[in-house]
């Protein structure tokens, strides 16, 4: 299954992708189910609402066609993660051996017990996430159907509008919102997309900051240095190109666990770009260096807004062809000219934006895989 799936998909397709991907498909597989009869008759609620078992198997179909590349997808993203950062940990401590550092012998990663269920530990995190997701859009999509059907035969009742109409304007709203998925305990909900995005980020996070934790437990190494970058978000940027304590025992350094660690927005949260690497005195070489002049937070600032801008825009121009893509599955030839003229203004936008700001141009993030 993941290679048919894969077979229309770039190597470049994330987890993330591929259930944004079935998302999109389910949306256009409610939209073929509801274009069935006469919308302005009254038996086409009653037969759209006779067809609810069918449609809800033809979903659990699509996510079926899916899960396995998504689950697969999930697991090997979360090792590779760990092991991309265990390597290049491995490297630093190799060196600063061969430099005279006095370090424990733990054992090669591989063979590492304590390293091997981390990994795992996180990997059934991430997967249990995704399922639940799937899930959740299999339960959901029901109740958008029904949904659709009631509110269109209520806008044709009232003659506020057609039903085709009505269908096009809900179209519009599945598009940038996608099938309801999970309500978080803080009440949020989060899109499909929003969702699996963090599924994966928040995990790789995880096992790359716990499994690089433990190894220099294990190595006996007590320092670290965090990484830094422009555009840093606000609860890291203080904290990034300095050196830390993880024991909180050094007199040079102050401990890790004083900066924003451990927040969610924080250092080393989700979505934070930064990276730690153990750090020798007399040894290492210090790769960044703290900036903390008022023109350097200014500029910091000016470019995570950027940033955040162009997230914006990349959703913009998915949703709008995600909604061509449903146009499409429910017929509305008007719709589709329209929808596809709404995505190459929002392009147009896009190449604007990049012009006016430098930024590079992420089109992978502006795709939906068909």
């Amino acid at each position: 299954m993941k290679d048919a799936v894969n077979a229309y998909l770039p190597s470049s397709a994330s987890s993330a992708d591929l259930l944004y991907k079935a998302e999109s498909d389910i949306l256009s597989e409610i939209a073929r189910h509801l274009r069935q009869g006469n919308i302005a008759s009254a038996e086409w609620k009653i037969d759209c609402l006779r067809r609810l078992g069918a449609l809800t198997k033809d979903v659990q179909t699509i996510i079926d066609h899916y899960r396995e590349a998504i689950i697969s997808g999930t697991l090997s993203e979360v090792e590779q993660a760990a092991m991309d950062q265990l390597i290049k940990g491995e490297g630093i401590y190799t060196k600063a051996r061969e430099k005279g550092a006095q370090l424990l012998n733990p054992l090669p990663i591989d063979a590492d017990a304590t390293i091997k269920k981390t990994i795992a530990a996180w990997q059934a995190t991430a997967k249990d996430q995704m399922n639940l997701a799937m899930a959740t859009m299999l339960e959901k999509s029901g109740d958008l159907y029904v949904h659709t059907i009631n509110r269109t035969t209520a806008q044709v009742l009232t003659g506020s509008m057609t039903g085709h109409e009505a269908l096009v304007r809900t179209v519009r709203e599945w598009a940038e919102s996608g099938v309801p998925s999970i309500v978080d305990k803080a009440g949020r909900q989060w899109t499909t997309e929003a969702y699996a995005n963090m599924v994966i980020r928040s995990n790789v996070r995880r096992v790359t900051t716990e499994v690089q934790m433990e190894r220099a437990q294990e190595y006996g190494a007590d320092l670290i240095e965090v990484s830094a970058h422009a555009g840093a978000r606000p609860l890291c940027e203080p904290y990034q190109g300095r050196i830390y304590s993880l024991s909180g025992n050094s007199k040079e350094h102050p401990a890790f666990n004083s900066t924003s660690y451990g927040e969610p927005a924080g250092l080393l949260g989700i979505n934070c770009g930064h990276q730690t690497y153990p750090f020798f005195p007399g040894i290492s070489r210090q790769a960044y260096s703290p900036d903390d002049t008022p023109e350097k937070r200014v500029e910091n600032k000016r470019i995570y807004q950027e940033s955040q801008q162009q997230r914006a825009i990349e959703r913009s121009i998915r949703a709008a062809k995600r909604e061509v893509q449903v146009y499409e599955a429910l017929g509305e030839e008007g719709a589709i000219r329209r929808a596809k003229a709404l995505v190459r203004d929002r392009q147009a936008e896009m190449r604007d934006f990049i012009d006016d700001t430098g930024r590079t141009r992420q089109r992978g993030r502006e795709q939906v895989y068909v």
